[in-house]
């Protein structure tokens, strides 16, 4: 059986376990699963620093709030993210 769901199942909560990536964006994709990452843009401020865009396709699908997930990225990462729902062209 899954860690999350003995995890789960123990704590009477939804738990998700994730890897490590050394891939930012393989950890992003992962995280906000089962949203679809539509684009990923790194966006530099006039301070220096910087922040990462990321539109997804459907904002109803996170398994979190977005200010959740923004707010596990700045623990987990150390980075700036802003989670939006892609535009539909």
């Amino acid at each position: 059986m899954e860690a999350s769901v003995q995890l789960s199942r123990r704590l009477r909560t939804l738990v998700r376990v994730l890897r490590d990536q050394r891939s930012f964006n393989n950890f992003l994709a992962e995280l906000l699963a089962p949203a679809k990452i539509q684009s990923i843009n790194v966006v530099w401020l006039p301070d220096g620093s910087e922040e990462t865009i990321v539109s997804v396709d459907d904002t109803s699908k996170l398994q979190f709030q977005v200010d959740e997930i923004v707010e596990m990225v700045r623990g987990l990462k150390g980075k700036v993210i802003r989670v939006e729902r892609a535009s539909r062209r």
